[in-house]
């Protein structure tokens, strides 16, 4: 229950509640929710340091708790994302909570790709949620730099398109016949509130903003949708592979062509992500170094397992940054395009397999392309010339990795 901050003050409240969650240190019956609201209510690169360090003790005496494993795994989980920046550990897996947002056991697909649809339509929920509560002051949490109720509608029809066009619209649908902000706000409280089990405390225990800056609400849930989408698109790709080995061709082609269908689903989040205002990106992106999108460990394993890339790609700072799949990469993992070649080369299959597979693997190439140069224009949109926050040199590194391939033979050269 969120308590009255009163005398005390919020900070001071949550220190009482922590020394007294200590004296019989559950896991399951940790504030959560309180810790959330007060590292809102700061951001989390300036939480203060008594409060840190009763989160500190917190996690040792939450170790040692004689309670359910699961529980005591989650709570170990959520304080290392509070607590990254004290631990020396943020990065960009930290900043997005992705260790929180998703199962910890991802079923089999295609429920797999049932589960992340239904993750990304209640991730948008929320942000919407929250850019319609706040402008209608039913929202108090990162309360500056707001945007006028005029950008808050138009990331409104964006958000929505996205869930339209990914299907993955789930619970009670959202119907176009409502218009009035009010009414868009009930709706989608009401919706949010038919989430999967275990799915509302996802939603609430990784929405954790460096400052209060409004937009960087939205920033995250659109960051976290991105992983999402990453993360299924590498499945698919270990799927076509597996079919491939397999000679099972029907079914490769069906991977790859799920693979075309949620990329291209997922573009129009740029469109959603481009409404934020640039000065509000500007402030709240000082204190995120040390985080980006380049430490993207679904995306380059999705990357990798599409094609060996590139000798120098492989020992550019995007592949050090994401060391496991570096390793996985100069081990010689086996890609779609090697399988394919393989299947090919074998003649185990009909005879226009070869150029079903080769025109499923150009439509992918071809919407990933739209991808970065999408992403290329709102970053120079965004922040110009200025360097990226995981130690990159920002848009021109962006730039010169457009021309890169996905499906990329081992023994093809670059120049």
């Amino acid at each position: 229950m969120y308590f009255d901050e009163g005398e005390f003050g919020l900070p001071g409240l949550l220190l009482m509640e922590l020394d007294s969650w200590q004296q019989s240190p559950l896991a399951e019956e940790f504030p959560y929710a309180n810790v959330v609201r007060y590292v809102r209510s700061v951001g989390k690169h300036f939480l203060a340091t008594p409060v840190v360090e009763a989160l500190v003790r917190a996690r040792a005496a939450g170790t040692g708790a004689a309670d359910d494993d699961t529980a005591r795994d989650h709570l170990q989980r959520f304080l290392s994302v509070v607590l990254d920046k004290h631990d020396g550990t943020y990065d960009y897996t930290t900043y997005t909570a992705l260790d929180l947002l998703r199962p910890r056991q991802a079923p089999p697909l295609p429920e797999f790709e049932d589960e992340v649809g239904t993750r990304i339509a209640f991730l948008l929920y929320d942000a919407l949620a929250f850019e319609s509560g706040a402008a209608l002051g039913h929202r108090s949490q990162l309360p500056c730099m707001r945007p006028s109720r005029e950008v808050v509608e138009k990331r409104l029809r964006h958000g929505l398109r996205v869930a339209v066009e990914m299907d993955m619209l789930s619970g009670k649908p959202l119907t176009p016949k409502v218009s009035g902000l009010q009414e868009r706000f009930d709706q989608l409280t009401e919706v949010i509130e038919t989430a999967p089990s275990g799915m509302a405390s996802r939603l609430d225990q990784t929405l954790m903003p460096v400052y209060v800056i409004h937009d960087e609400y939205l920033f995250i849930r659109v960051l976290q949708s991105f992983e999402s989408i990453f993360e299924c698109l590498a499945r698919l790709a270990s799927e076509a592979i597996r079919r491939l080995e397999a000679r099972d061709a029907e079914e490769a082609l069906r991977s790859l062509s799920a693979i075309s269908r949620v990329l291209s689903g997922g573009l129009p989040l740029f469109s959603l992500l481009a409404t934020m205002q640039r000065e509000s990106f500007e402030f709240f992106r000082k204190f995120t170094e040390g985080a980006s999108a380049i430490q993207s460990v679904n995306y380059k394993t999705f990357e990798a397992l599409c094609g060996t890339p590139a000798p120098e790609r492989v020992e550019s700072p995007a592949f050090r940054s994401v060391p496991q799949v570096r390793g996985r990469v100069l081990e010689s993992m086996t890609t779609v395009r090697g399988a394919a070649d393989a299947l090919i080369a074998s003649r185990a299959h009909e005879p226009d397999v070869g150029a079903r597979l080769a025109r499923e693997m150009a439509q992918i190439e071809a919407v990933h392309q739209r991808w970065k140069r999408t992403h290329y224009r709102l970053a120079v949109r965004m922040i110009g010339s200025v360097s990226g926050t995981g130690y990159t040199e920002g848009t021109p590194y962006l730039r010169s990795v457009i021309d890169n391939r996905l499906f990329r033979r081992a023994e093809e050269t670059t120049h």
